[in-house]
């Protein structure tokens, strides 16, 4: 079986399970786990017996799923020993931008403050002088809407009798 793609001390190189060595016929050495009684023996290990591609594929596969596995699990507590300095560090951040966020919002209310103050009193300096220079046109659509209102009032006190 070839190296596998990642070492580690968690992954055996040798098997965890004692055996001994039983001589059989033919010259066709068997193994079986010790402790196991002749009756129960494991048939013996040939040729033919070892040879499945697919199935070594899938163990490689799984052991190498297994070693990654081990690796991230071990990693973990330097990735956890950062995550305070990451919040700390995202937490400063956020308290900077905030403030610049809340010195771009007062700057703009301040310009739209200033620019309302300036068009109210530019509309006061026009009406003073369109008073100024046309009295009797101020005087009588004053008068036309102090009329209106009175008919309008008039209209809504008779519906309510």
């Amino acid at each position: 079986m070839p190296d596998p793609l990642h070492n580690s001390g968690d992954i055996p190189r040798f098997d965890p399970y004692p055996v001994e060595k039983i001589a059989s016929e033919g010259g066709v050495a068997e193994f079986a786990p010790i402790g196991l009684s002749p009756a129960h023996e494991l048939p013996a290990y040939t040729v033919e017996n070892r040879v499945n591609p697919a199935l070594n594929q899938t163990a490689e596969k799984i052991g190498t799923l297994l070693g990654t596995a081990v690796r991230i699990v071990k990693s973990m507590p330097q990735q956890l020993q950062g995550v305070p300095r990451n919040v700390s560090y995202l937490s400063e951040r956020l308290r900077e931008k905030s403030g610049e966020l809340r010195e771009d919002a007062s700057e703009a209310a301040h310009e739209l403050r200033q620019n309302a103050e300036a068009r109210l009193q530019q509309a006061r300096e026009l009406a003073r002088q369109y008073a100024y220079e046309k009295p009797f046109h101020v005087i009588a659509s004053i008068a036309g809407l102090a009329f209106c209102v009175g008919v309008a009032l008039r209209i809504w006190r008779s519906s309510l009798e």
